[in-house]
């Protein structure tokens, strides 16, 4: 059976589900909003608020809940959203994209996660039974449907993952530890 139950249980929308779209969001209104030589500092902030208040979130929780009610744990999102509603409508211009895009890739998402849905189902369920039907056929399809996500990105005009990303020595030398044979010039000093 695949895992249905988990896909839905995502749409739920827990905190943690839903503070992981923040980042691409956020970084996207600093980039759009800061000039480049203004954008160190201004992620730098970013950073640091997110860490001072990611420790103060849980302590003001517990006071909220050991001094006055419990039920305003759910309540304290609502002031901070609306502040933060009214600073963005204030203070963040609105940013378009210059160029023309084409048309909106739902197939290669759509392909991705359920090929990679396959292939992490089949390989969480191989120790039961590495041979039977149902873990075959999950690798099988996901797999398959990986290929899918490739051909859909090679063909697609404006791609989810653009396959000439992987051709960028930047990416390669930042995610791969470097081999004897590497120069000197491609080896990244975070090795």
């Amino acid at each position: 059976m695949w895992p249905v139950t988990r896909v839905v249980d995502c749409g739920t929308g827990s905190p943690r589900d839903w503070g992981a779209l923040l980042t691409p969001g956020t970084l996207a209104i600093i980039e759009a909003s800061f000039r480049p030589a203004e954008r160190g500092r201004a992620i730098g902030a970013w950073s640091g608020f997110g860490g001072i208040f990611g420790a103060l979130g849980p302590f003001l929780g517990g006071l909220l809940v050991q001094w006055v009610s419990w039920r305003l744990v759910f309540f304290i999102n609502a002031p901070i959203t609306a502040v933060t509603i009214w600073v963005v409508v204030r203070h963040v211009p609105e940013s378009r994209q210059s160029e023309t895009v084409g048309p909106l890739d739902v197939q290669g998402p759509l392909l991705a996660a359920l090929g990679f849905g396959g292939v992490t189902y089949a390989l969480m369920k191989v120790q039961e039974s590495w041979g039977s039907t149902a873990i075959l056929g999950s690798l099988t399809i996901g797999l398959l449907l990986l290929a899918s996500f490739i051909v859909n990105e090679a063909r697609h005009p404006s791609p989810v993952l653009p396959l000439i990303c992987f051709g960028l020595a930047s990416l390669w030398v930042r995610t791969a530890p470097p081999s004897p044979s590497t120069p000197p010039w491609a080896r990244s000093p975070s090795f």
